[in-house]
């Protein structure tokens, strides 16, 4: 038997490094536990700490989608604003241009019936007849209106010159164009069905020349008969 198994001293040595040693494991198994723990802890902080930086990065990220998003709408309201103003700018302007041909289009019209007009004048053809008619009618009183146009006034001069030789009183005035104009021979009466016989007189004279006759009510406070020489009807 070995020596070592047979002395006290031995054993007494062996046991207590065996403490020792068993001391030492279970420090080193707590160190371990400990260690373990530790790091378990801090893993879970750093993985706390990930997670609330992507859920902050997450949360950014989305306001950034957000803030594009709200922008990308308001810019397409834009462009359809803005295309919405190029559409009636560009209706205006076909307007405008559809007015302008317009009114250059009445303008010809108007400027071809003026032609019109003054290519063939109107006159009294047999101006002794006509006195011989208005003749009875000595010392009847009109009030003879003319037209400022070049043509009328032509024919007023010729139908002012018989009424002048049949002695008619005549009180006579000029005037600019009327709106609407007025066309033909007009005599004012106090009752247009029934015109006194000196108006009929000046439709039978003058009517065939002037482009018509036309009677109408003899406008209030007015005594006098009153004569008109409008433009001449275009046809």
């Amino acid at each position: 038997m070995p020596a070592w198994l047979t002395s006290v001293e031995s054993l007494n040595k062996i046991y207590n490094c065996a403490q020792l040693l068993g001391i030492a494991f279970a420090l080193a198994t707590a160190i371990c536990a400990l260690a373990g723990f530790l790091a378990s802890v801090r893993i879970s902080s750093l993985h706390a700490k990930n997670e609330g930086r992507l859920r902050e990065r997450l949360s950014t990220a989305e306001k950034i989608n957000t803030e594009i998003g709200t922008k990308l709408q308001n810019t397409m309201k834009a462009q359809a604003e803005l295309e919405k103003r190029a559409q009636t700018a560009e209706q205006k302007a076909e307007s405008a241009i559809a007015q302008a041909a317009e009114q250059k289009t009445e303008s010809a019209n108007a400027q071809a019936e003026e032609a019109r007009r003054l290519t063939a004048p109107r006159e009294t053809t047999e101006p002794r007849s006509a006195v011989e008619k208005l003749r009875q009618y000595s010392g009847q009183k009109l009030q003879v209106r003319i037209l400022g146009d070049q043509e009328t006034n032509r024919l007023a001069n010729q139908i002012i010159r018989i009424l002048e030789a049949s002695g008619w009183k005549l009180n006579i005035s000029i005037t600019g164009m009327t709106s609407p104009p007025l066309y033909g021979l007009i005599i004012s009466v106090p009752n247009p069905d029934i015109p006194p016989p000196a108006a009929r007189a000046l439709a039978v004279a003058f009517g065939e020349h002037t482009g018509g006759v036309h009677f109408r009510a003899q406008p209030i406070g007015k005594d006098n008969m009153e004569m008109v020489i409008g433009l001449k009807p275009v046809r």
